[in-house]
């Protein structure tokens, strides 16, 4: 609508737009297609239209035709209609007749598909005030997963598309996955650190194939209250850009090597596909490991043993089966030269997922950064580069692959609670408390729970 005379849907819960930036492009986000996308006769013969292209700080012109173009391949055919005429019993008539054709061909959501899961108020949307869950894992596996992570209290809606609340269940099972891979890596010769969360523009683009992949996710911060900053900077998709100038500055020679350091933390990929909790979201939390070698031998060597390590966090923790492999040329990570990863199949959906990915970078961002060491004949060489990850990803597969038309089921060994006592009457009130305290001392993760409801805990 123009001027809000014309608003009445809500913007975030359809397109995952925020107010006052809607646009016909985000017809890409309409993954249930209930959107219609009309335009006045009188702008049918136009040369361009000018529309938003996601944000209200920027302008684009499209020819009408490219734009029906674009519309019809994302299942939104562009309707003109005369808006000089639309209004009282005309408009009546056409949403009526429009609303009568969306519900009699409204397509059915395929068993196989991916959880698509809008943000802001779809959460209440569904059976949300009814006990237990309500959709089919292997007939509705979307609204099944969504439906699952909210009232399972795994996660909460922010009005931040994209940004997800991760609540104590959740956070709970990510510490678990910390606390175990943190002691592997370890054992490996790594060392925690922290960089930054900041990236200039500059050094973002001094790897210039490493940027051009990763420049549409990228978050730009560029005032300091209302003052527009000198030069930009870039909230980190990821850290090699950020950590490789304190690798040149660090590394002298071949005894400052293998130079092995690892980061929790958050990044930020402003990804603008459908937002899912945990699979895809725009802040994640995530380690970052980044090693630099002597030879190629050396590194290949960690590439391997980090995946197996990956593939012992699923199966050890998760209680997931993964299959390892190496990427192809067209998902390389980008700077790259060889990318392996660990896949797990869902299920559910029918598909495949990928678990964490363990990268050899080759000289590759040695040669942009110019890390060089000398050897034992005091030479300068290139070191050989690595980087690998692991994120809150692994959340989602992991209740994805376990949980059912019950509700959530988890390994014993990332479940906040292990055991649960169901009181609901005073008279064994303290019976109950008493039990588990019992089951405290020996180590068994125990409540009581005296609550109206307890979907959460179904089986």
């Amino acid at each position: 609508g123009v001027g809000g005379g014309l608003r009445s849907a809500d913007a975030e819960y359809y397109l995952s737009m925020p107010h006052g930036c809607v646009t016909p492009l985000a017809v890409i986000f309409d993954g249930h297609k209930e959107v219609q996308v009309i335009v006045d006769t009188a702008l049918q013969n136009a040369e361009y239209l000018n529309i938003y292209p996601g944000t209200n700080e920027a302008t684009v012109g499209i020819k009408p035709s490219d734009l029906e173009k674009y519309c019809a391949a994302y299942g939104n055919p562009l309707q003109y209609v005369d808006m000089d005429n639309f209004f009282g019993e005309n408009a009546k008539k056409y949403l009526d007749d429009a609303k009568a054709a969306s519900v009699t061909q409204k397509p059915k959501k395929a068993a196989s598909q991916q959880p698509v899961v809008k943000d802001a108020k779809e959460q209440k949307t569904g059976s949300s005030e009814q006990e237990g869950i309500t959709h089919d894992k292997f007939t509705e596996f979307g609204e099944w997963f969504k439906e699952l992570v909210i009232k399972c209290e795994l996660i909460d809606y922010t009005d931040i598309s994209g940004c997800y609340v991760l609540r104590p269940a959740s956070y709970f099972m990510w510490e678990c996955i910390k606390n175990f891979m943190d002691e592997e890596i370890k054992k490996m010769g790594v060392s925690n650190t922290y960089f930054p969360l900041f990236v200039s523009e500059d050094a973002l683009k001094s790897e210039a194939k490493h940027f051009e992949d990763f420049s549409p996710e990228v978050a730009w911060v560029t005032h300091s209250g209302n003052t527009p900053l000198e030069k930009k900077l870039a909230v980190r998709p990821t850290s090699e850009t950020i950590m490789y100038p304190m690798f040149r500055r660090w590394i002298r020679s071949f005894r400052d090597l293998p130079l092995k350091i690892n980061q929790w933390c958050n990044v930020v990929r402003w990804e603008f596909k459908n937002p899912t909790p945990f699979l895809r979201t725009r802040e994640f939390l995530w380690q970052e490991g980044h090693t630099a070698h002597p030879t190629m031998e050396s590194a290949l060597k960690e590439v391997y043993e980090i995946l197996d390590m990956y593939a012992r966090t699923y199966r050890d923790v998760c209680a997931i089966p993964t299959i390892k492999g190496k990427k192809t040329k067209g998902e390389t990570f980008p700077g790259a030269d060889l990318s392996t990863t660990v896949e797990a199949y869902i299920s559910g959906s029918g598909r495949g997922i990928q678990g964490a990915t363990s990268h050899c970078l080759g000289e590759n961002f040695a040669k942009m950064f110019n890390i060089k060491y000398l050897d034992e004949k005091n030479e300068p060489k290139y070191v050989v580069q690595n980087s690998w990850g692991f994120t809150t990803r692994s959340i989602g597969v992991m209740i994805m692959s376990h949980s059912d038309n019950k509700g959530l089921v988890l390994p014993p060994r990332v479940a906040q609670w292990q055991v649960t006592t169901d009181n609901k009457q005073d008279a064994t009130n303290q019976l109950c408390h008493d039990f588990v305290e019992r089951l405290k001392k020996v180590g068994i993760k125990a409540f009581v729970d005296d609550r109206e409801l307890s979907f959460h805990f179904a089986h």
